[in-house]
């Protein structure tokens, strides 16, 4: 796989860059700033400019298009009426007239009677069967041995006894070496071989395994974790390259060069 670099900038050479940068562009730099005097035609309805050396130029009134003059306001399509003061008082919405509110939120409003509720449970079931709702309250039964509901504490703890019943406790062996592991292992074993590690990982785990499914089973020792690590995709640090001042001002001059070409020199 060929090296590659990754050439990066650190604070003082972007700074470098930004002055070389500016140094070039400085000559190109001209003043154009230009005083203007502001005046108005009303005959021609023009805004002239006039420049310091007594050119002028003009812009019609036309070009700014209409003033954002208001002409109308409507609720829901009905035109409100100024009052004697120009001013626009929306209505509130009632039952019948759209206003502050929609008509249609106040009819909701109007006909919802008090102590009204919502959102209330119709309805629970467990695995498909309904049960019975008294006085808005849900009575889920106790579990059974052919039907679904609340197991109590006491249930709980005799189904972790039963499951934990045929548990074996896990031990742990030391061996020399791989070789020295028994030809059949045990289950509830963990081996530990020493390996070429320094503490806290001196050994290396195997367990004892045997695969039902294959015809015949097969059996042997899987090693518990890995320590392969793949560092492929990972940049180090003698890959980093940081950029010189000379090699910055390269890289902005073939920029410079292709950006504008008349200036080259």
């Amino acid at each position: 796989m060929p090296t590659v670099n990754y050439n990066l900038l650190d604070d003082d050479g972007f700074l470098y860059a930004t002055q070389y940068l500016l140094t070039k562009l400085k000559p190109l730099l001209v003043d154009t700033n230009t005083t203007y005097a502001i005046s108005l035609d009303t005959t021609n309805q023009w805004i002239v400019l006039t420049a310091s050396d007594g050119t002028s130029t003009h812009v019609s009134y036309a070009d700014f298009g209409d003033p954002n003059v208001i002409e109308s306001i409507k609720v829901n399509g009905s035109a409100l009426t100024p009052d004697a003061n120009k001013a626009v008082n929306i209505p509130l919405a009632s039952a019948s007239a759209d206003g502050a509110m929609s008509s249609s939120d106040k009819t909701k409003l109007n006909n919802i009677a008090a102590g009204a509720q919502v959102n209330v449970v119709e309805g629970a079931q467990i695995g498909g069967t309904d049960l019975t709702i008294t006085d808005k309250k849900i009575q889920i039964p106790a579990a059974g041995a052919s039907s679904k509901g609340v197991v109590s504490n006491a249930d709980i703890n005799t189904l972790i006894q039963a499951a934990l019943a045929g548990f074996e406790r896990i031990s742990f062996q030391k061996v020399n070496s791989y070789s020295d592991l028994p030809a059949t292992g045990s289950n509830g074993v963990i081996y530990l071989v020493p390996n070429s590690g320094s503490a806290p990982n001196i050994y290396d785990e195997y367990i004892w395994y045997t695969d039902s499914s294959t015809s015949p089973a097969t059996s042997g020792y899987e090693k518990i974790g890995t320590t392969a690590i793949d560092l492929s995709g990972y940049v180090q640090h003698s890959d980093i390259h940081l950029l010189t001042n000379a090699e910055i001002g390269e890289i902005v001059d073939d920029a410079w060069d292709a950006v504008f070409p008349s200036n080259n020199g």
